[in-house]
């Protein structure tokens, strides 16, 4: 069975800024969330399938010694799943 998911997502995110002189921080960001697969059942309540997964984050923004350090991530991963299903 094919499927697609999307939505907002909440990242939290550690960043060590010691080997430029400044603190580690720690940010929490917004950002969109999609993701596209196929479920394989292999009995009425467990499926198993690949699924491809898409995340943009906006930030996190921090400034180190007098240098803006502004980051918008982009993630891409390719998952294998197993759900149960009630």
């Amino acid at each position: 069975m094919p499927f697609l998911m999307f939505g907002p997502s909440v990242v939290w995110s550690y960043s060590d800024f010691s080997s430029f002189g400044g603190n580690s921080r720690t940010a929490t960001d917004f950002g969109i969330v999609a993701e596209v697969g196929v479920d394989f059942f292999v009995c009425p309540s467990v499926s198993i399938g690949p699924s491809f997964r898409y995340r943009h984050v906006w930030g996190p923004s921090f400034e180190v010694r007098g240098v803006d350090i502004n980051s918008q991530l982009n993630q891409f991963m390719i998952l294998g799943r197993v759900a149960y299903h009630f």
